[in-house]
């Protein structure tokens, strides 16, 4: 549990300093990405986070703030970013499949192994769509990768169905984005006011999110399927 809450907190302290970054050259940052090329910084950001499997970054949030800050298209957003992170999960199923004999003794991989194995049984139909649910929502798709890459289900697979949730998933977050930039530049509120106020209720759902038990969440999940 401390170990997970300090990794959060890490995660949490490098999205501050990304956003006072991005605040300090935000001008710069929004040029350079208004156009369709510069999307690439946001699938950059996206697969760097979606890859990173010992500290959690917040690339969702990094991304949700740019969506508030600049003019971009939430379509292309979604996919720059959704694609972008699906991708980025290659890296917990190389894990998986490479190391798992260091990870079978973790408490989490006997759960999610339980629950792949037993969706398997089900159909074909009930294990793609677990992983697209995981994709979609904050439930711990790095744990469920390791896993699949563990037990040698076709990556291809689980990564055009991981695409195509987190682009649902991020086509939200920047739609989100920039209806609420757009609400408030038109009610004569700054866009710096927007900008800071955005990354403070970030960070408290991000605070939120830490003191929720996603090992309890998933061990419900578990037990209600069977």
């Amino acid at each position: 549990m401390g170990k997970g809450i300090t990794t959060n907190f890490c995660g949490i302290a490098a999205f501050l300093t990304l956003s006072v970054v991005l605040y300090l050259v935000k001008d710069v940052v929004i040029h350079s990405i208004s156009g369709l090329p510069g999307y690439l910084a946001i699938f950059l950001v996206s697969f760097v986070g979606a890859s990173s499997v010992l500290i959690p970054i917040p690339y969702v949030a990094i991304v949700f703030t740019l969506t508030i800050a600049g003019n971009l298209n939430p379509l292309y957003v979604a996919l720059a970013g959704g694609g972008g992170s699906g991708v980025g999960e290659f890296t917990g199923w190389i894990v998986g499949r490479f190391f798992s004999k260091a990870i079978e003794s973790t408490k989490y991989y006997g759960r999610v192994e339980a629950l792949i194995k037993f969706l398997e049984r089900r159909g074909r139909v009930w294990l793609p769509l677990v992983i697209f649910m995981f994709a979609l929502t904050p439930l711990p798709d790095d744990i469920l990768f390791i896993v699949l890459g563990a037990l040698r289900y076709s990556l291809w697979k689980a990564l055009s169905v991981s695409i195509c949730g987190k682009i649902l998933m991020m086509y939200l977050v920047a739609y989100s984005g920039t209806a609420i930039g757009s609400y408030f530049v038109e009610s004569g509120v700054g866009i710096d006011v927007v900008f800071v106020g955005s990354v403070i209720a970030l960070v408290v759902i991000l605070l939120i999110m830490m003191l929720i038990d996603w090992e309890k969440v998933l061990s419900s999940k578990i037990r209600a399927i069977r």
